[in-house]
């Protein structure tokens, strides 16, 4: 439960630092029937702080360093070393702390002091306080709050289907590591309806709220919405995900979704707008994502995808993010079924180039080797249409249109190139079109052509352009 990793105080106070599993390289493949391997993860430690204001914390790690590094940058959070001593000062947020590199990290998560005691009126109330609770899987209805106090640790996980008026509260933590997925476990449900739950799968419902809660280890996507409306998520944090399809938050042909003031370390994608077949006809529409911390060791940070089946997948909207660490793609609209994606706009983002980063490799048996470099760089932006095989020969296709990147500051390592910038579509008919980049920052430094990134535009994209 806690990892020697670390030793933190807060004045005269001691802190728990967590024990959690992250991936260690980035190195993936198709669900093979059985989970990943150990030896491709390692240990790493997190905090928990309820505050007021401000904390100053006195940080030892048990590992010798050169360098201590706080991300996010943007937050210019400064130290004081002495010995093996870090100090700093951290406001009410998400930070990680890298010593000479991300390896065994510390993520530092400062959250405010919130009243959840209203919640303990609801009709239907699942009340979890201090200590451990051995749940298994719960189906709730209408009408209920599930209330995960401080220093309670649930493993179980949820399960919700036209329900109204529904809630996750209280500064706990879902762990799924009891869940083990299987050779008839995916991750989205089969043809005999066998599928792993990870720690919430919501169908057909509105009015959720989600609140103060860390998910651990979940045994494949972590939050999944299928056709909801009306999702409030805020300050939550995703942590310890290192198993295969451990994606954040998947959306699928929801309206009115609402995430803020969160942090999210996943082994796959962690905002994933998509659609799928049983709700094709129906829209994804109306997702608002601002103030959070993201850190993404495969996949895509901000996904719209891969699954797009959806008439339209609209109005979506992310700003004032950190991505901190990146994979295949840190924004990223990859197209492969058939929906109009359009009305897309990233704001206020900044994207980090770490100089340790490795590149993501696929594994193609269980005896191969991983062989990635450091010093990757993922695509700051990829818009793409390539449909899946079972799509492809249909003519039935998306396009990719109306997208606007505003106010972006990208952090990139001495020694790094300028990051790739990829846009393709299929057809005359299903393009990627009318684009525009707009107030672009590298190290502080305005680009004027698109050319200072390292564009990639291939066929079928048509008004790429920079304002």
């Amino acid at each position: 439960m806690f990892t020697g990793l670390y030793k933190v105080k807060s004045g005269e106070k001691d802190v728990p630092v967590y024990f959690c599993r992250v991936s260690k390289i980035p190195f993936n493949t198709v669900w093979p029937g059985h989970q990943r391997p150990i030896d491709q993860t390692e240990e790493a430690g997190f905090i928990l702080l309820e505050a007021k204001d401000e904390v100053t914390l006195e940080i030892t790690p048990s590992l010798s360093f050169k360098e201590a590094l706080f991300r996010p940058l943007s937050k210019n959070i400064t130290s004081e070393i002495s010995g093996k001593t870090i100090k700093a000062t951290f406001p009410i947020g998400h930070y990680s702390l890298e010593c000479d590199d991300f390896h065994n990290a510390l993520h530092i998560f400062i959250v405010p002091e919130k009243d959840y005691s209203k919640y303990k009126n609801a009709k239907n109330l699942l009340y979890y306080g201090e200590g451990e609770h051995r749940v298994g899987t719960t189906e709730i209805t209408s009408d209920t709050v599930v209330y995960v106090d401080k220093g309670a640790r649930l493993y179980g996980n949820f399960i919700a289907e036209n329900a109204e008026n529904i809630a996750f509260v209280g500064h706990g933590i879902i762990d799924g590591s009891w869940e083990k997925r299987t050779a008839k476990t995916e991750s989205a449900p089969d043809d005999e309806g066998n599928f792993a739950i990870g720690a919430m799968r919501i169908y057909e419902s509105k009015n959720i709220v989600v609140d103060g809660i860390t998910f651990m280890d979940s045994a494949c996507w972590t939050q999944t919405f299928y056709h909801c409306e009306n999702i409030e998520i805020n300050d939550i944090r995703h942590i310890g995900m290192w198993r295969y399809n451990a994606d954040g938050i998947d959306i699928i042909n929801c309206k009115n979704v609402h995430i803020k003031n969160s942090f999210f370390r996943n082994f796959d994608d962690i905002i994933v707008p998509n659609g799928r077949k049983q709700w094709e006809d129906e829209v994804t529409e109306n997702l608002y994502v601002e103030n959070c911390v993201m850190w993404c060791d495969w996949g895509r940070t901000l996904e719209l995808g891969a699954i797009t089946q959806a008439s339209e997948i609209r109005n979506i909207h992310y700003k004032n993010l950190d991505l901190i660490h990146n994979m295949h793609g840190a924004m990223s609209l990859q197209n492969r079924v058939f929906a109009d994606a359009h009305d897309v706009l990233y704001e206020d983002i900044r994207v980090e180039y770490d100089k340790n980063c490795l590149e993501p490799k696929y594994q193609a048996s269980d005896d191969s080797v991983y062989t990635g470099k450091a010093g990757y760089m993922a695509p700051l932006f990829h818009a793409w249409i390539y449909p899946l095989p079972r799509v492809e020969g249909t003519g039935r296709y998306g396009k990719n249109h109306d997208v606007l990147l505003k106010d972006i500051k990208i952090y990139v390592d001495d020694g790094l190139g300028t990051p790739p910038v990829i846009i393709s579509g299929k057809d005359e008919e299903h393009k990627s079109y009318d684009i525009t980049f707009k107030n672009i920052y590298i190290n502080g430094k305005k680009i004027e052509a698109l050319s200072e990134l390292s564009p990639e535009i291939g066929p079928y994209a048509e008004n790429i352009c920079l304002e």
